[in-house]
């Protein structure tokens, strides 16, 4: 499709369009190349940089989660607490002095480990005893929430003593004297473990520190504003988020993230590509208006390349039409010695070489239109003559010489028809009747051969061109049956399928000879045979030429002969008609 669309262009316009291609294409790429390769060091730069940050994330983390299980570690080998968990449950309606001084001596230890590292929500303790302490700041635990139906406690169940870290959740145990402890939830992490008693080492109860969300998000300073940090659970649920919500969706990002072995969380530092890649688009940009400005002066120069090529040959193109019209007096001085230098002067000789062509051709019309006069005049000859013979004919006929005066009548008939017809065809029918004529005259010289006509009575109206057959009939009587002993005979056969005619031209004279068969229709050479020979092989290839000259290749002339035998001339020419021209059968 383009092949087509580009042959059918303009020079100036295939230039031009090549020219296009030549610049746009190589700078495109190098715009490309450029861009992309500065892309990727970007990229590889930040994913350095993005790897660094998710690591240090990780690195304050594991320090934060390391020191607060410190802390817990002193909670749980504290007496205090040891003692705590093996005293027995007293209902808060029962307590004494001693319970509530035990209870406030708890409160005080709990307290004194909240101050120790901020970021701590609360500290719970559960005992197994059925005794529960706790330390919040600014709510009160409210017991009726059952603490065993919550993920993290099981999960701290079956650890079995090992410290757990609980994703993100929202801790509702807590709440003020008179709301439902649901009214205030609180993001935290749990930080928790299951205590033993260190001589039965049987389960006492559990220790829960509750952390802070925004205490973490603090620990990592400000995050550029095209950036964004997050912290995400061993679920891939959020922890931190240095932002509150941003829109991914449709957007490409450069993520690169570190999981930390101690937490198990993963954090992940993440950036638009299209932040990332300004630097290397405000380049791109560069390169694309370099490459604008670059194409728009190849095409100016294009314009005038194209100019200077493409105006000699519209020259040549006015030129040539006026040559198409008919005038031969033109000539283009050539400007160059290049490719349409060398054009124009061709041109220029092949202009010369017309005229003189043309010059020839109206002195050949004006000598064939002499040569049409003369037979014009010539053709005075054979009707004074065809007059003179009628005179004799009359002259025999009233002498009572009627044979005589027959032959003469079919030889004006002959000489008629040959002086007036101007036909190019003639019918099979009307063929036939000109060869009796001749045949009758040629009798007037030698009566001994028989005369037969075989013929398909529905090629009568099929054409032919005059005196096809009558050079091949005045060769069998003349050359085949003329120097016979025997009585002679002359059949003619037509046949046709309606797509081909044939005629056969048979005689059962004497033959030829193999050597004269051979060279009978190949053209004459200095030297060839007897005069009657080079008369018989003149009048074959007479007809042999006007057959394939009236109708093509497809037409015939085939001999066979036997010496002593006979001869056999078979002509092959296609069906023509008047109505329809050359069948197509």
């Amino acid at each position: 499709m383009f092949t087509k669309w580009f042959k059918n262009q303009t020079i100036q316009n295939k230039i031009l369009f090549s020219q296009i291609v030549l610049v746009i294409v190589p700078l495109s790429v190098v715009a490309l190349l450029n861009y992309m390769q500065s892309s990727r060091v970007i990229e590889d730069k930040a994913v350095e940089q993005f790897y660094t940050i998710s690591q240090l994330a990780n690195q304050q983390l594991d320090q934060y989660i390391e020191e607060i299980s410190k802390l817990a570690d002193n909670i749980t080998e504290s007496p205090i607490i040891s003692d705590r968990l093996r005293q027995g449950y007293v209902p808060y309606y029962k307590f004494t002095e001693k319970e509530i001084r035990e209870e406030n001596k708890v409160r005080e230890f709990l307290i004194g480990m909240y101050k120790l590292k901020p970021g701590i929500s609360s500290i719970r303790l559960y005992g197994d005893n059925g005794i529960q302490d706790y330390y919040h700041p600014e709510l009160i635990w409210k017991t009726e929430m059952k603490v065993s139906e919550e993920e993290w406690y099981r999960k701290t169940r079956e650890a079995n003593g090992k410290w757990i870290i609980s994703g993100i959740r929202q801790e509702k145990q807590f709440g003020t004297l008179f709301d439902k402890p649901s009214l205030h939830p609180e993001a935290v992490v749990t930080f928790s473990r299951l205590l033993k008693d260190r001589v039965t080492f049987k389960p006492v109860g559990m220790l829960a520190i509750n952390l802070r969300i925004e205490q973490l998000e603090s620990m990592f300073g400000a995050i550029d504003s095209n950036h964004q940090l997050l912290i995400l659970d061993e679920h891939n649920k959020p922890i931190i988020n240095s932002k509150e919500a941003v829109q991914t969706k449709g957007k490409a990002y450069l993520k690169v993230s570190t999981k930390s072995p101690l937490t198990g969380w993963t954090s992940v530092y993440m950036a638009s590509k299209a932040d990332l890649f300004k630097e290397s688009k405000h380049i791109r940009n560069l390169i694309i208006g370099f490459t604008a400005l670059l194409t728009l002066l190849a095409l100016v120069l294009a314009q005038f390349l194209a100019r200077g090529i493409v105006k000699p040959l519209r020259v040549l193109r006015v030129k040539m039409k006026e040559l198409a019209k008919g005038d031969f007096n033109i000539a283009i001085p050539p400007e160059s010695q290049d490719e349409v230098g060398e054009l124009t002067q061709r041109f220029n000789k092949m202009t010369g070489r017309m005229k003189d062509l043309v010059e020839e051709v109206r002195a050949q019309e004006a000598k064939r239109a002499e040569v049409e006069l003369a037979a014009l005049q010539a053709r005075i000859n054979p009707h004074f003559m065809y007059n003179t013979l009628n005179g004799i004919r009359s002259v025999a006929m009233m002498e009572g010489n009627k044979h005589v005066g027959e032959l003469i009548s079919s030889f004006v008939y002959l000489l008629q028809f040959s002086s007036k017809n101007k036909e190019s065809f003639i019918t099979v029918l009307k063929e036939l009747e000109l060869l009796r004529y001749y045949v009758e005259l040629m009798k007037m010289r030698n009566d001994e051969f028989d005369f037969v006509l075989d013929v398909d009575p529905r090629m009568t109206e099929y054409l032919v061109f005059p005196f096809m057959f009558q050079p091949l009939v005045e060769n069998a009587i003349f050359h085949g049956l003329g120097p016979s002993k025997r009585r002679g005979e002359l059949v003619i056969q037509l046949r046709t399928d309606g797509a081909m005619n044939t005629a056969a031209i048979r005689d059962n004279g004497i033959g030829m000879e193999p050597h004269i068969l051979e060279g009978l229709l190949q053209p004459p050479v200095a030297g060839d045979g007897e005069d009657e020979e080079l008369f018989e092989k003149i009048g074959m290839l007479n007809v042999q030429d006007r057959l394939r000259l009236q109708f093509g290749s497809q037409a015939e002339l085939k001999v066979s002969s036997v010496k002593g035998s006979g001869t056999e001339v078979r002509v092959s020419w296609p069906v023509l008609t008047r109505e329809r021209g050359h069948s197509d059968a």
